[in-house]
């Protein structure tokens, strides 16, 4: 997500942070946050009207993004080395459950 202040990240959850488009969400339009604007009496700078289209974008691809199996989280800092022997871990663990016998 772009840097952005506390006004502008109450405008983007307030407007709805992404638009119903058909069959999935899409990210906002400049006509929709004109509106917005508009109705509420806001009046955003040029750099702020950005910040938020940008986020919204984010927010979408992430969805789509979020979805594969392989997708780390957005907020892990960790490498892919520590991810990878995380996942083995945790490969390990199942097969360890798969034999075992369920009990009576």
């Amino acid at each position: 997500m772009p840097e952005s202040d506390p006004f502008v990240t109450h405008v983007f959850h307030e407007i709805g942070m992404a638009s119903g488009g058909g069959m999935s969400l899409s990210a906002l339009s400049f006509y929709e946050l004109d509106a917005y604007c508009r109705r509420m009496k806001v009046d955003l700078t040029a750099w702020e009207s950005i910040n938020i289209i940008s986020m919204s974008r984010e927010y979408c691809s992430w969805l789509n993004k979020g979805k594969e199996k392989t997708c780390a989280s957005p907020w892990n800092d960790r490498s892919k080395e520590a991810i990878s022997a995380n996942n083995d871990r945790i490969a390990e663990q199942m097969k360890s459950l798969r034999g075992k016998k369920k009990p009576r």
